[in-house]
């Protein structure tokens, strides 16, 4: 007997999002999924991607379809066209926090505009990266490590 409870997810954690602490580790980002990170600690709060993402992608996208698919474009001005509607969508329907992370030097508090601005710029795709790639791992809200951590 295969009992799937160890693969439901926690619905709260689909709909409100998953902490992701965030550090350097050679020159790449790195993190791991906690319940709840340290006052002090880089976080990111990310939603599991799902139909949201996908659906607010194409509404970023849409203005630029033509466009994309005349491919009358440079390869740099693609890639800058892509990581601004995949950085807007982000912010929209993934990121719903952060906490501690300064961009250029410049502390940043959380607000959409403020990560659908950053996660535009192509200088910031490693962020824009993370975020979709720890988004991408909807095994982070699995409702069986709510009740491990609870002592279930």
């Amino acid at each position: 007997m295969l009992d799937l409870d160890d693969v439901k997810l926690d619905i709260d954690k689909l709909d409100n999002g998953v902490w992701w602490t965030i550090r350097m580790e050679d020159r790449q980002l790195v993190g791991e999924a906690v319940d709840k990170p340290d006052a002090d600690a880089p976080a990111v709060l990310l939603v599991p991607l799902g139909t949201g993402y996908e659906r607010q992608l194409e509404v970023e996208r849409e203005p630029h379809i033509e466009r994309l698919r005349r491919r009358d474009i440079s390869d740099i001005e693609q890639d800058q066209l892509l990581s601004t509607t995949a950085g807007r969508a982000v912010a929209k329907k993934v990121i719903r926090g952060w906490q501690n992370l300064s961009f250029g030097g410049e502390v940043v508090p959380w607000s959409e505009d403020a990560a659908a601005k950053l996660l535009a710029k192509r200088e910031w795709r490693n962020v824009l990266d993370f975020c979709l790639f720890h988004a991408a791992k909807r095994q982070t809200a699995l409702a069986q490590q709510e009740a491990e951590a609870a002592g279930n």
